[in-house]
């Protein structure tokens, strides 16, 4: 291997001790107990430091990208396999922000931006300068299909096709930027010393909302809310907007959010050790436990379902699968609201569809004023025959979670006289 480009490559044998671990409940989880959904799948060495503002992102190369603040080497290469291959890129110094555009892995810097083609890192290096960039920060994809980026009052907005054509954006009402995200129309900037997020709109103008004290990190979904952490505020909370509103975590310092596939906010508390997730109805879960003392700070949504965390404490990268998208039912077909019967039982039958196709499903049948009966595994079309009375069916498809919201349809069965 050739030492000059400082290129270093980690295959990680503690692969298999975190393996042990999960299998011992180091991670929170009973061996056998969790076999479906988000579940951690490894934790990789990065030797050359990870710091508390590292991003990290997908590349267009289909591995994971992380900045790094060791000195030594400035970005690191992930395979979903955990393979890490760090490098030392030229003009290159402190890089923070990461994203792809264009075919390229884009860094921000002091002053300026980066961006390389991810099959020769070192060799195909350009530094574009942009003072507006003083405090570099992340990077994303606008709607408008330019990079954005929020240095502390300033927004900027830079054409991949022509970066030195930036365009700097002042009085958005920002302070102190920190994290910024895109919605399918416009963007949102945490303001840490404004104790505000903060809207700003393609042409440069913003709008902020007080949010109580401190935000760090901030991300959207694709219903255009937004999902944002309060490590500053008392106590801490994660805040979810429009309209505003937190759900405490006590002193977790929670830090990094993302949206991920199964439509949750993800955040990484660094103080806990661990990963809240908060669903767009406020209902906050911890479904990653890390092992003490690994401080987890940034998020990355990767393929397959994944998603990845930087442990900023320990060096590492930690990978969690099983983050999918929650499965849809639809009642394709059911009953009038009211069914007449000569007999003794009417006949009540239903179709219905999921998303995905592949998901199998689960029924129940609730009488009025009966317990809730459990749920049973059924395939479309079901049948049910009923005395008199009145009935809430109710479907839900299953993958390895179930629909939440589950389709359901009330009917009334009457003896005909």
């Amino acid at each position: 291997m050739d030492m000059s480009s400082r290129k270093r490559t980690i295959r990680v044998a503690a692969v298999a001790a975190v393996t042990a671990c999960v299998l011992m409940g180091g991670f929170g989880s009973p061996a056998g107990s969790q076999t479906t959904g988000p579940r951690l799948d490894g934790l990789f060495p990065v030797p050359g430091g990870i710091g508390t503002n590292n991003q990290i992102a997908a590349g267009p190369d289909g591995n994971m990208w992380v900045t790094l603040s060791g000195g030594g080497t400035d970005v690191a290469r992930l395979t979903a396999a955990g393979v890490v291959t760090e490098f030392d890129l030229p003009g290159v110094a402190g890089p923070v922000g990461v994203t792809s555009a264009a075919g390229q892995v884009w860094l921000t810097q002091a002053n300026g931006v980066v961006r390389f083609d991810p099959a020769d890192p070192t060799g195909s290096v350009v530094v574009t300068t942009i003072p507006a960039i003083t405090d570099p920060r992340g990077i994303v994809v606008g709607p408008d299909d330019n990079l954005w980026t929020a240095s502390e009052s300033k927004v900027v907005k830079i054409p991949p096709a022509n970066p030195a054509g930036f365009t700097p954006f002042a009085g958005t009402g920002l302070v102190s930027a920190r994290a910024i995200t895109a919605t399918p129309t416009t963007l949102w900037i945490a303001d840490f010393g404004g104790n505000q997020i903060v809207q700003v709109d393609l042409q440069g103008d913003g709008s902020t909302f007080p949010v109580g004290s401190g935000p760090q990190g901030i991300a959207a979904n694709t219903d255009g809310q937004v999902g944002f952490s309060l490590p500053g505020a008392t106590p801490q909370a994660i805040g979810r907007a429009l309209p505003v509103v937190t759900t405490p975590v006590g002193a977790a310092d929670p830090f990094g959010v993302i949206s991920a596939n199964d439509r949750a906010w993800w955040v990484a508390e660094f103080a806990g050790n661990r990963l809240g997730r908060l669903t767009r109805k406020g209902v906050l879960t911890y479904p990653i436990t890390f092992p003490l003392g690994s401080g987890p700070r940034q998020l990355a949504q990767g393929a397959d379902d994944t998603v990845w965390v930087t442990l900023d404490t320990v060096d590492q990268v930690a990978k969690v699968v099983g983050v999918e998208e929650p499965p849809q039912t639809v009642i394709t077909a059911y009953p009038k609201p009211t069914v007449r019967t000569h007999k003794p039982r009417a006949r009540l039958r239903y179709h219905f569809i999921a998303t995905p196709p592949t998901a199998s499903f689960q029924c129940r049948m609730k009488h009025r004023g009966s317990p809730m009966p459990d749920w049973r595994r059924c395939s479309s079309p079901v049948t049910f025959r009923r005395p008199p009375g009145r009935y809430r069916f109710m479907v839900r498809a299953v993958t390895s979670i179930p629909d939440a919201s589950k389709a359901q349809h009330e009917v009334r069965v009457v003896h005909r006289r």
